[in-house]
Order: C-alpha cells, then sequence, then structure tokens
C-alpha cells in the first residue's frame, strides 16, 4: 500500500501515519524531512528536485506512508500513491493542536525538528488560517483524484475508512 495523508498543520497526521505504520508494518516519512535535510547545521531546505528524487527512490523500493502539508514538490505523491488521505479536522481543533504542541515543546515533552520559536508558533497560526482562505482551491486539486481520495475530519474515521478498504482489495 502506498498511502498519502495530507491536510494543514495540525491536522493529526504524522500521529495517525505513526499508528498505521506500527499496525501494518509499512514505514513513514515524514515530508518535512525530505523538504529539509538536517544532515547539516543549519539544516537547508532541499530543492524540488532533490524532494522529488528522494519520494521517487522511496515509492521504487515499495510499501509506504507520506505525511506532510501539500507542497507542488509533492504533486508526484498524489499521482503514485494508491490512496490519498485529506485529514480535515476543524480550525478551532487545529489551533488548539497548536497551543498544545508549542507548549509540549518548550516543555521538552514532545520531540520537535524545528526550534519552537514565537515566530514558528505564530507562522502555524497563519498557516492554518491561510489554508482556510485556499481551502476551496485544494479540494478541487484533489478531486482529480477521487477514485483514490479520502477525506476525513478525524483520524479515528480516516483510519477505519483505510482498513476498510484495504481489507477490500
Amino acid at each position: 500500500m502506498k498511502l498519502y495523508i495530507t491536510g494543514i498543520v495540525a491536522g493529526g497526521k504524522t500521529i495517525l501515519a505513526k499508528r498505521i505504520s506500527e499496525k501494518l508494518n509499512i514505514p513513514y516519512y515524514e515530508l518535512d524531512s525530505i523538504a529539509h535535510d538536517d544532515s547539516v547545521i543549519p539544516r537547508r531546505r532541499r530543492t524540488s528536485e532533490e524532494q522529488i528524487s528522494i519520494i521517487k527512490e522511496i515509492d521504487r523500493k515499495g510499501d509506504y506512508i507520506f505525511e506532510g502539508v501539500y507542497r507542488e514538490s509533492y504533486h508526484e505523491l498524489l499521482n503514485i500513491s494508491d490512496i490519498i488521505l485529506f485529514l480535515d479536522p476543524p480550525l478551532y481543533v487545529r489551533r488548539y493542536r497548536i497551543i498544545k504542541r508549542f507548549i509540549k515543546q518548550k516543555l521538552r515533552l514532545e520531540k520537535s525538528y524545528y526550534k519552537p520559536t514565537l515566530h514558528m508558533f505564530k507562522c502555524m497560526f497563519r498557516w492554518t488560517s491561510n489554508f482556510e482562505n485556499n481551502r476551496d482551491e485544494f479540494v478541487r486539486m484533489l478531486q482529480i483524484y477521487q477514485d483514490k481520495l479520502i477525506v476525513a475530519k478525524s483520524s479515528m474515521k480516516a483510519e477505519r475508512i483505510i482498513y476498510a478498504r484495504i481489507e477490500t482489495k
């Protein structure tokens, strides 16, 4: 199975990817770690070509779960994935999760691939608000992939739908 979980910041993508990965024994990849090269300090943003190359290499290996916000360089995932999951919780849930995540990261109770600064905190709020303003455009783009698209408001519902879809294949 090749699964691409997309959505906006604090949608629950990473937690869901980890759960499905463990249950089905399929590797999962955080797209942020593909977008950014953490092997150098300071971390460097990879070019679109580098990101696409990494995605294609992982695709050649077999089953996977990718999770992350949509970027143009990830468009290839929409084409090559068997299932596209748009995890779309309500705005108030995402805002709550952004606050909760920031506090946990500042207290070092949750791992972070970026420095949890006030600037990053504000960016997350801006990104989630901007997403709401551009939601229709994103949904229209996904409609092209209707035959393999799942849209869910909660990760629990999404997980049930994915397992049901796998069982019917």
